[in-house]
């Protein structure tokens, strides 16, 4: 031992004892986090399943920043200014791993967007980077319980790095706004957990890098954080790294794909399908919605469901098409459960490239899909397929049903199903709502759910019965509707005894 060290007194440690312990707490920490990464690693291949890999990539992404934070702890210091400045395109992929998992159990959105083949880096670290926007987006999520959250990236005419943060959830109490960056500052009355104190490490970091933020309340509703950081004078443009793929899936890393879908269920289905084949994949919620994203940013294929609220698919695809830019001519193809040759008339007069059909059996043909219709060469639609039948004796086609659980993983399957029932649910009593009330307007818009629902499971006898009664409730014969009505409500209960044995 140094002569001019003390042993540390564990029983009346002084401020000098408890700093010695501080740092052998820390080295433990560190050791113990090794193991976390080093397992993890040993995990990090490409025979995940989609699900797994979304926690897979958020456990990881956490533990790294984790390590960061205790290596910053544990030596005091900042990285050097003129070493280490963040890549910028891999700092955004980190970001978008530690998060996407959370705001997919919330049902909420998470949209990135940003050139993806050059972005500029700020003059930062890539530690600070993430302490900066990893505050402000678990902000975000945090305090968002529906819609949507968006991050944009990019160089402004000033050539400064900008990130804008911007959530539908409750935005800042005037209060809350007048105390943003001081310490601790969450009121005693505040609804959420918190500490108050994220807010004010980013300015702290923010401010330290030369940089601006600015906090506001959005004119549309939520919360919008605008950060600003000088460039990087090294810097140069970075490409953003390609995904691996799980075993010979198409390889969707190039491309941006809007996604237009108005049903949960299907949203997150097809979401984790594009990003198993590393798809960069932003979702709208509605026909509008989906109108605000294809203008805000650049797609390169729109898939657009047909019913939807708002405004539905037909009239996005004629908007698109009615345009006088480079827009007007993006591939449109209809993800659709309507199949049938007087629906694909109605959708390739409305502008369509050509349409996939609902339920999504395959991951890889859906991947191969999307690339032929990039690509400039639609390929038939198999509507018999869509349409097929099935034993009545197997009111789920487990071939359907056990592609998709193997597609999507175990974990998720139990979501999706829990999604599945609630939906069926719904829908049976919207049905039954919609015969005491002969409202074929409901009748409609439950069968559309009830179309696309039952398909992505496999209830195809269900789904071929909710398309025959969807037709008919454009008409005025009750009792066919009745019929095709009582028919769709037992096998709802069928479908329903299924999934209630799965959960």
């Amino acid at each position: 031992m140094s002569a001019t060290k003390k042993p540390i007194s564990w029983e009346t440690p002084t401020a000098a004892d408890g700093a010695q312990q501080q740092q052998l707490f820390a080295h433990d920490i560190r050791a113990a986090l090794g193991g976390v990464l080093g397992g993890l690693s040993l995990i990090a291949d490409e025979n995940l399943s989609a699900d797994d890999r979304v926690h897979f990539s958020r456990a990881n992404a956490s533990a790294k920043m984790l390590l960061g934070l205790l290596d910053g702890a544990n030596t005091g210091v900042a990285m050097p200014v003129d070493v280490g400045w963040v890549n910028p395109a891999a700092a955004i992929e980190q970001l978008q791993d530690r998060w996407l998992g959370e705001v997919i159990e919330k049902g909420i959105n998470l949209n990135f967007s940003w050139d993806k083949t050059q972005i500029t880096a700020p003059q930062i670290s890539a530690l600070d980077f993430q302490r900066v926007f990893n505050n402000i987006i678990g902000n975000a999520v945090k305090f968002t319980s529906s819609g949507e959250i968006s991050v944009a990236f990019g160089v402004d005419t000033k050539n400064r790095f900008y990130g804008i943060i911007q959530d539908s959830g409750p935005g800042f109490s005037s209060s809350a706004l007048e105390n943003l960056f001081t310490f601790q500052n969450r009121s005693e009355s505040a609804n959420k957990a918190g500490s108050g104190m994220g807010l004010f490490i980013v300015k702290h970091l923010v401010d330290t890098a030369d940089g601006e933020i600015h906090v506001e309340n959005d004119i549309r509703g939520g919360a919008k954080v605008s950060v600003i950081l000088p460039v990087a004078a090294v810097s140069a443009p970075v490409a953003m790294k390609q995904t691996a793929k799980k075993n010979d899936l198409p390889d969707l890393s190039h491309l941006k794909i809007l996604m237009a879908e108005d049903n949960l269920t299907n949203q997150m289905v097809v979401t984790q399908m594009l990003r198993a084949m590393g798809a960069d994949c932003v979702i709208a919620s509605d026909g509008v919605e989906a109108m605000e994203r294809f203008e805000e940013q650049e797609f390169d294929i729109a898939l657009i469901d047909i019913e939807m609220p708002r405004m539905s698919g037909l009239e996005v695809m004629r908007s698109i098409r009615g345009r006088n830019d480079a827009k007007a001519v993006t591939p449109l193809v209809a993800l659709t459960a309507y199949v049938l040759p007087e629906h694909q008339d109605r959708i390739n007069a409305a502008g369509a490239n050509g349409l996939i059909a609902k339920p999504l059996t395959n991951i890889g043909d859906f991947g191969r899909s999307i690339l032929s219709y990039v690509d400039k060469s639609p390929v038939e639609t198999n509507v018999e397929t869509a349409v097929s039948e099935v034993s009545n004796e197997d009111y789920i086609d487990m071939a359907i049903y056990d592609g998709l659980a193997e597609m999507i993983g175990a974990e998720s399957m139990l979501e999706l199903l829990g999604k599945v029932k609630t939906d069926i649910e719904n829908v049976k009593q919207g049905i039954s709502d919609g015969m005491r009330d002969k409202s074929g307007e409901a009748i409609g818009s439950n069968t559309h759910i009830l179309i696309s629902v039952a398909g992505a499971i496999g209830a195809v006898d269900l789904q071929n019965a909710a398309q025959s009664l969807n037709t008919l409730a454009k008409t005025s014969n009750w009792d066919d509707i009745e019929t095709g009505s009582n028919i769709c409500i037992k096998g709802c209960d069928q479908v329903l005894s299924f999934v209630e044995s799965q959960i």
